[in-house]
């Protein structure tokens, strides 16, 4: 679907705009009174902040080399 891993994400601050405005544009179509939309982009912010900020942290560093595991030659 979306390339969530794309280096463009990579900066914090990107990734904090992207939920917010997916969220803010939730709540704006909330009050419009369009709630498929609004269902819809409230999903979207809510996957893309669980892909930014909870999945990502629990994958395994795929830059350290078997060589590199802490607690090994300290």
């Amino acid at each position: 679907m979306f390339d969530l891993d794309h280096p463009f994400f990579r900066p914090l601050a990107t990734r904090l705009a992207v939920v917010a405005v997916c969220f803010g544009w939730g709540v704006f179509e909330t009050f419009q009174g369009s709630d498929a939309f609004a269902l819809l982009f409230f999903g979207l912010s809510v996957y893309s902040a669980y892909r930014f900020f909870i999945a990502a942290n629990s994958a395994p560093d795929a830059s350290r080399s078997e060589n590199d595991k802490p607690g090994q030659g300290d």
